[in-house]
C-alpha cells in the first residue's frame, strides 16, 4: 500500500476492548428517551454498558481512529440511537434479514480517550447471554458497522479514518477472541434501571463486581488525582454532599449566617462597583481643578468634566486617560482660548498723534497730553 491510498465504503470493525477496572461507571440516559415506552412497562428492565470507541487507537483491521472520529460517532448516536446485533449481518444478510435486536443504545459518556456507551437489552436469547457473560466474568466487545473512507499512513500504518465521511449503521456485540486485540476486554456491566414518576432513574447492578477493595492510601492518591471534570461522575449523594461543605465554607468566608450565596457574591459586586464609580468621578474632578492639567475657568472645566464622563471610564487608569484626550480635542483646546481672552478683556492700544501745523501735545481737541516734551524742546518753543 502507499501513502496517501484511499480506503472507500463499508467496513465493520472493532474500535478497541478496554478492561476497565474496579467495574465502569454509571452512563446517563438522553434526555428525549422514554423508557418506559422503550421497556414496555418492564418491572426490571436490564441495560448494558460497554465502551464503544477509544480515540488514537489503531484496529487489527489497519485502521486508526482519532479524536475527530470518536466524537463524530458519539454525535450519531447520539442523534441516531443505533441498534446493535450479537454479531454482525453478512453481505448476503443485508439485502433481506430483519433479526431481533440484541441492544438498543440510548446514552453515552467521554471516560478520558473513551467512550462508554449504555443500551437497553430486550428481553430475549440476547439478555440470557449477556447475563451469562455477565456472571462467568467473560468479557464481549462491540464493533461497529459503518460506512466511511480512510487514507493510509505509514507513519501509522494504517488508514487513518476520516471523521467527516463517517455513517453509521449500528453497534454490535461480538466475541472478544475475534477483536485482533486478545489481550484486552471488557466484562459487560448489567443494570436494573426504573424510571420514577420524578423522573429520577435509580440503577442497581444486577451482579455485585468481586474487586479488591482499596486501601485507605489508595482511596487518598485516586481523590487527589481526581480533576474538577470528574465531578460529574460522582454518585449524587457525594456530589451534593462536596457541594453543601463547599458552600458552607463559602459562606464563613462571606460572613453568611443564612441567605444565597449569588445573591450575596451580586451584592458584593455591586458595592465594589460603587465604590470604584466613586474613586472615578473624585479622580476626574481632582484633575480638572488641581495640578499642572487643572482648568481654571469654570465653564470650561464643567463642560471637560461632562465630556470625560461621557467615555464611561470604568478604572481611575481609565479617567486619567479619557482626561487627557478630553484635553487634546481641538474644540476643548479653542474653548479655553476664548474663555481666556473674555477674562482678560480687550486689547489696549496707544493711538500716535499725527496733527500737521501743531505742537505736539497742545492740540485743543486733544483730551489730555499723550506723552509730554523734554526741557529742551519747551524751552525753544517758548522762545
Amino acid at each position: 500500500m502507499e501513502e496517501g491510498e484511499l480506503f472507500s465504503g463499508g467496513f465493520q470493525d472493532t474500535l478497541l476492548i478496554a478492561e476497565f477496572k474496579g467495574g465502569m461507571p454509571d452512563v446517563p440516559v438522553y434526555k428525549d428517551i422514554d423508557l418506559q415506552e422503550l421497556t414496555a412497562g418492564e418491572e426490571k428492565p436490564i441495560f448494558v454498558t460497554l465502551p464503544i470507541g477509544k480515540a488514537n487507537s489503531k484496529s487489527g483491521n489497519q485502521r486508526y481512529y482519532d479524536e475527530a472520529f470518536l466524537v463524530e460517532l458519539e454525535k450519531q448516536v447520539q442523534e441516531l440511537k443505533p441498534i446493535g446485533l450479537m454479531g454482525h449481518l453478512s453481505e448476503e444478510q443485508r439485502a433481506f434479514a430483519f433479526p431481533a435486536e440484541a441492544v438498543h443504545w440510548i446514552g453515552t459518556m467521554r471516560v478520558k480517550e473513551y467512550l462508554l456507551g449504555k443500551g437497553y437489552v430486550p428481553s430475549g436469547d440476547s439478555r440470557q447471554r449477556l447475563q451469562r457473560y455477565r456472571a462467568t466474568q467473560k468479557k464481549i466487545a462491540t464493533s461497529i458497522d459503518a460506512r466511511g473512507d480512510g487514507v493510509w499512513s505509514e507513519q501509522l500504518g494504517a488508514y487513518k479514518m476520516i471523521a467527516s465521511t463517517l455513517v453509521l449503521n449500528q453497534i454490535d456485540i461480538a466475541p472478544a477472541d475475534r477483536a485482533g486485540i486478545s489481550d484486552l476486554s471488557a466484562v459487560p456491566l448489567l443494570t436494573q434501571e426504573m424510571a420514577q414518576q420524578s423522573g429520577i432513574i435509580v440503577v442497581r447492578p444486577i451482579v455485585d463486581v468481586k474487586e479488591k477493595k482499596m486501601t485507605e492510601e489508595e482511596k487518598q492518591q485516586a481523590i487527589r488525582e481526581m480533576k474538577a471534570s470528574d465531578l460529574a461522575s460522582l454518585p449524587d449523594d457525594i456530589r451534593a454532599a462536596v457541594i453543601q461543605e463547599y458552600s458552607k465554607e463559602i459562606k464563613e468566608a462571606l460572613g453568611l449566617t443564612d441567605g444565597n450565596i449569588l445573591d450575596a457574591v451580586k451584592s458584593i459586586q455591586a458595592k465594589d462597583a460603587a465604590r470604584e464609580k466613586a474613586a472615578v468621578v473624585a479622580r476626574i474632578t481632582e484633575m480638572a481643578t488641581t495640578g499642572d492639567k487643572a482648568i481654571k475657568i469654570e465653564a470650561v472645566r464643567e463642560m471637560v468634566i461632562d465630556m470625560v464622563e461621557a467615555k464611561n471610564p470604568l478604572t481611575v487608569a481609565d479617567a486619567e486617560k479619557a482626561y487627557a484626550e478630553v484635553l487634546e480635542k481641538p474644540s476643548v483646546k479653542k474653548a479655553l482660548d476664548l474663555a481666556l481672552q473674555e477674562s482678560m478683556g480687550p486689547n489696549q492700544t496707544t493711538p500716535l498723534q499725527q496733527q500737521s501745523g501743531n505742537a505736539a501735545g497742545t492740540d485743543p481737541k486733544m483730551k489730555g497730553n499723550w506723552f509730554k516734551l523734554a526741557p529742551s524742546q519747551t524751552a525753544q518753543q517758548n522762545s
